[in-house]
Order: structure tokens, then C-alpha cells, then sequence
């Protein structure tokens, strides 16, 4: 009445179901990439692209720099000439990259100035400030500039000096404010209070537009080593003073624009 099935039949079943085991826990599927060559002709490195490689590579496409830069604001007096001497300057940068070499940062400096040519002689009207012209009010002034800055990098050598270290060429701008307080020249400010009067210059807030250019080498994973040069327009070239507390604007032009030299270290992470 009862038939008992034979166990090879059940022991052929066992290597199919193994197989289908062994398939569920292999390494999801890659897919190889392709022969890709650098700006130099090179091959790149090659590596199986999967779902972790690609997240991967993406994260590498988010690196933060900070640079801390030192430079010389020289004035430049293009549209309208001054007595502002050289003077020192020193700043901060943040930048996250948003797409390969392209970066987006908030650029923040600080330079100073003098007045080389103040006020020499007795004005005949003190309280009206009439025979100067606007830069002479300074003796010295602090200029801070806040921008949004863009910048990317060209290689234009993969090793220099260490093998494997390369060489970067910038172009970057920027866009944002400037703040300028400054001080009374010292001889204006006597003869107008010997007038009995009473002179401030207004701070002054206005457009800065920076076109900058650099090199930059990568000294180690984290640090570059940066020289740069840039160029900033201020706008507009007037400005206002307070005499005896009502405020008035200057007669005449001011150009607070200024060529910036200088050389710094950035970290990178």
C-alpha cells in the first residue's frame, strides 16, 4: 500500500539548493570601468563601480579648504588718484568644493592705510573744508571687505618639486561689502577746532568686486602652500563727513580700489 520514494532522488535536490544559497550572499554586481586618461595622458585609477564606490568618490568631491593669507593692499587710484600709502593686510577664507575644482567660500580681509599727504597748510575756511580733497581728511583708515567668493583650479603639473605633489593654477572672483572708519587728518582736525567746529568722517559702506589669480602647491594631503594677486573695485568714489554733528557729502572723488600681493597656507580636509 505504501511506496517509500528512493533517497537519491532527495539527495539530487541537495546541490541545487547550496547553489541557490551561495547566489543570495555574492557581492553585488560590478561593473568595470573604463580606460580613462588625465589631462596629462595618464591612466587614472581604476575601480570597480558599485553602489559604495560611487558614494565613495562623491564624498571626495566635498573637500573643505581654509586659507589664511598675509599681502600688501597697494592702492591703486585708477579713477581717481589719492595719497594713500601701501599698507599691510591679512585675511581669512572658507571654501567647500561644489563640484571637481570648483569652490564656494565667504572670503573675509582687513587692510590699513596711511595718508602720505595730509594737510599741510592753514585752510582759510576750516568749517567748510574747502581746498581739500577727500582723501586728505584721513590720516589713517581700516578697510574690511566681506565677499562671496568663486574660484577654480587648473592642474598644470601633477609633481612639482615632490613627486606626486601637483601644482595648481587659480581664477577665482568675488562679490560683497566694504567697511572703511577712519581718523581726522591731525592738523585738519586742530584747525577746525580752533574754528570752534567739529569734524567725523561718516563710516563708509559700499560694493567691492574682486577679480583674483594664484598659484597653489599641494605640499601634503592637508596643506597648500598659495601666492596670489587681486584686484578690487570699491564703489561708489564718494563719501561723508559730520561737521558739528550734520552730516554732509564731500565735494570731489575718492577711489578706495586697491592691488593686493600677497602669499599664505590653506588646510585642506
Amino acid at each position: 500500500m505504501f511506496q517509500c520514494r528512493s533517497s537519491t532522488a532527495l539527495h539530487s535536490w541537495i546541490p541545487l539548493v547550496l547553489l541557490a544559497l551561495a547566489g543570495c550572499e555574492s557581492t553585488p554586481r560590478q561593473i568595470d570601468p573604463p580606460d580613462l586618461k588625465d589631462d596629462f595622458g595618464g591612466s587614472l585609477d581604476r575601480q570597480p563601480i558599485t553602489a559604495e564606490s560611487v558614494g565613495e568618490r562623491e564624498m571626495l568631491h566635498r573637500r573643505w579648504q581654509i586659507d589664511l593669507k598675509g599681502q600688501v593692499a597697494i592702492p591703486t587710484g585708477f579713477f581717481q588718484d589719492n595719497g594713500f600709502e601701501a599698507g599691510p593686510s591679512a585675511g581669512v577664507k572658507v571654501a567647500i568644493e561644489v563640484e571637481k575644482n570648483l569652490f564656494v567660500g565667504l572670503d573675509f580681509d582687513w587692510a590699513n592705510w596711511e595718508q602720505k599727504d595730509g594737510v599741510a597748510s592753514a585752510l582759510s575756511s576750516p568749517s567748510t573744508l574747502s581746498g581739500v580733497t577727500p582723501d586728505q581728511l584721513f590720516e589713517e583708515l581700516d578697510r574690511y571687505s566681506f565677499l562671496l567668493s568663486v574660484d577654480y583650479d587648473w592642474t598644470i603639473a601633477r609633481s612639482f618639486i615632490v613627486d606626486k605633489h601637483p601644482l595648481k593654477w587659480r581664477l577665482g572672483f568675488g562679490v560683497g561689502g566694504t567697511l572703511i572708519e577712519g581718523n581726522v587728518d591731525a592738523t585738519l582736525d586742530r584747525q577746525v577746532k580752533a574754528a570752534g567746529s567739529e569734524l567725523d568722517i561718516v563710516p563708509y559702506v559700499g560694493f567691492c568686486a574682486r577679480f583674483g589669480t594664484g598659484l597653489r602647491w599641494q605640499a601634503s594631503d592637508s596643506v597648500i602652500l598659495f601666492t596670489q594677486a587681486s584686484y578690487d573695485l570699491v564703489y561708489p568714489f564718494t563719501m561723508e563727513v559730520r561737521i558739528d554733528r550734520n552730516r554732509s557729502e564731500v565735494e570731489g572723488d575718492i577711489d578706495f580700489g586697491s592691488i593686493n600681493l600677497g602669499a599664505g597656507i590653506a588646510f585642506e580636509f
